[in-house]
């Protein structure tokens, strides 16, 4: 948002010279003559603010400017000796010269969203695998192991604590040893389990009988063979809903990615640039609809493919009763 007020008022200082303005100059470039002198009144230059606010052209202006008054004069002056109108002119000379930076400003939008994208599939698919993994040993080891009632009681009760009230504690541990402006902060603790998919995980843990388990341990399967060759490839439904629920979550995710990444939107994911999509763009609904649109993809694509894999997960643990 700096970069856009300091790129609008960069664009007005050099749009109210008295005889090189720039929009004059762009007119008279287009072969649009007696360009209106108000465009470079200083009288104008507030309500010229109001105006390039509202059309949302920002740093754009200064370089498609830069590309209109980089076009030869005598290219006009060939065009108009042959007759050429304005629309002409427009056609056969503007546009051919000027797609070079056509092309350049559209690779810089493609270029910052597919950032935007990487970024967040980046954090959501490594985020996903780490809480799966955390979480399934320990739903395991609550499921199966003695002495697991009270330190599960304890696990529950987190879900109480609201996550403002560790925000600024835990920032400060992260700020001290260095991991803010990185991604460890979004991704080191998904590797610690948490409360709620532990207990989705374990309910339907308690659904598989013990006496599988114990075949297993007959035939010499220990803690870890029986977790991945037994109970694992019966919990596919529930080990599905928790992907899916850390996935979307971790994709919708805006609040901590702002907190811990501002100042490098090169790292930031889509929900933060979505954000600044919409303040840059606010005065356009279609173009933040779209946006939004193209968020939401991708989750509404993997909840409609998976979802009778992810009720049925939901269903037998145990939540319904």
């Amino acid at each position: 948002m700096r970069d856009r007020v300091l790129d609008d008022q960069l664009t007005h200082r050099a749009e109210s010279q008295d005889h090189d303005g720039w929009i004059n100059t762009a007119l008279r470039r287009l072969g649009v003559g007696g360009a209106p002198s108000r465009l470079s009144d200083p009288a104008w230059v507030i309500p010229g603010l109001v105006m390039i606010g509202l059309w949302g052209l920002g740093s754009g202006i200064i370089i498609n400017l830069a590309g209109l008054r980089g076009i030869p004069t005598a290219l006009y002056d060939a065009a108009r000796l042959d007759g050429a109108g304005w629309l002409r002119r427009l056609r056969h000379v503007t546009i051919p010269m000027m797609s070079p930076v056509i092309f350049y400003t559209m690779i810089l939008a493609v270029v910052e969203v597919v950032q935007y994208l990487l970024n967040t599939i980046a954090l959501a698919v490594i985020s996903t695998i780490g809480t799966v993994l955390s979480c399934t040993l320990v739903a395991c080891g609550f499921a199966r192991f003695p002495g697991r009632g009270p330190l599960f009681t304890l696990l529950i009760a987190t879900i109480f604590l609201p996550s403002a009230v560790t925000l600024i504690p835990t920032y400060t541990v992260f700020a001290q040893i260095g991991w803010v402006v990185t991604w460890l902060p979004l991704l080191v603790p998904a590797f610690f389990a948490n409360a709620y998919s532990v207990f989705l995980l374990r309910q339907y843990f308690l659904t598989i009988p013990r006496e599988m388990d114990e075949a297993a341990s007959i035939d010499g399967a220990g803690p870890l063979r029986t977790l991945r060759s037994v109970i694992v490839p019966q919990a596919w439904p529930a080990i599905t809903a928790v992907t899916l629920f850390n996935f979307v979550y971790t994709w919708n995710d805006y609040f901590t990615p702002l907190v811990y990444l501002s100042g490098r939107p090169e790292l930031q994911p889509l929900q933060v640039g979505l954000a600044a999509f919409n303040g840059l763009y606010s005065t356009k609904p279609a173009y933040i609809q779209a946006g939004a649109m193209m968020t939401i993809a991708v989750p509404v694509i993997l909840l409609i493919c998976f979802q009778r894999t992810f009720v049925r997960g939901i269903m037998s643990t145990g939540v319904e009763r």
